[in-house]
């Protein structure tokens, strides 16, 4: 198993676990409230509401990365169709997510 693999598991179990934002606007709609922790961006998202989202986790302080993966991969790791975006409201998510990611 790739190590992005591990990311798409550790966020279908966040997801399982009801500790996640999904969709532009639900990310949108928690950072402001600041339960967002850490925020992956599609690939395919479009250059708005991507421009949207960055904004916000940089004004609020809030990491994010911009992923390889497309809506339909972010969508299956989280048993819908498509996920344009998606956020952990968690911490302890948050942060074994990351460590995924600086390996």
């Amino acid at each position: 198993m790739m190590e992005n693999d591990k990311l798409l598991s550790m966020l279908g179990m966040a997801r399982k676990a009801g500790k996640t934002a999904l969709g532009a606007d639900d990310i949108l709609s928690q950072i402001n409230k600041r339960k967002c922790c850490f925020v992956l961006i599609s690939e395919d998202l479009s250059e708005n509401s991507k421009k949207k989202i960055v904004n916000a986790c940089e004004y609020n302080k809030i990491e994010y990365i911009n992923t390889t993966y497309s809506k339909e991969k972010m969508g299956k790791a989280v048993g819908l169709i498509e996920v344009s975006a998606a956020g952990f409201t968690e911490k302890g998510f948050a942060q074994a997510a990351k460590k995924l990611i600086d390996r």
